[in-house]
């Protein structure tokens, strides 16, 4: 693993400490082989090569923590611009939107992702009921399959009447 591998690969800021770490041991290694110590400098450059590895693993670790942190800001945006500015939570939701935007620039993926969920959550919470004239009628279906030829027609009021007259017979006049 060479160091323009792992710059590629953003192991310069997603794995900082390691990625520094390998840089001095690789300016070491090569003060070494400028001094003809090719047994050291050989040791040296294979312990840059380990070391530039590791930083590498861990960014790959973190991009998927930046991937999940990327999702949810997005999400949590989605819900911001459907939510009602002049509700209670909206506040609280973007408190928790700068929030993550802080963590997520300091590369605290994991963090960031529970603010911006948080920040979600708040946003979702905007929805005012909707209006009675935006309301579907519970028994617009109901009439939708009874046109249709679907359902059965609602029996009469008399007909309701007399169902019930002759269930009313029945318990108290037997046979």
């Amino acid at each position: 693993m060479t160091r323009e591998e792992a710059v590629r690969i953003e192991a310069n800021r997603l794995a900082k400490d390691v990625f520094d770490a390998a840089q001095a041991k690789q300016a070491e290694a090569e003060g070494l082989l400028s001094r003809r110590n090719y047994a050291a400098a050989s040791l040296a450059f294979q312990d840059v090569t380990g070391r530039y590895m590791e930083a590498t693993r861990r960014t790959q670790g973190r991009r998927g923590d930046k991937s999940q942190a990327e999702s949810a800001r997005t999400r949590m945006l989605a819900e911001k611009q459907q939510a009602n500015p002049a509700a209670s939570d909206f506040a609280s939701g973007l408190a928790e939107e700068r929030q993550g935007n802080g963590l997520y620039d300091r590369l605290a993926y994991r963090e960031a992702t529970e603010r911006f969920k948080s920040a979600e959550a708040f946003f979702d919470r905007r929805a005012p009921r909707r209006s009675r004239r935006h309301r579907r009628s519970p028994n617009r279906n109901l009439f939708d399959r009874r046109q249709s030829g679907r359902c059965p027609p609602h029996p009469s009021s008399e007909d309701r009447a007399v169902g019930i007259v002759r269930r009313v017979t029945s318990v108290f006049l037997p046979g």
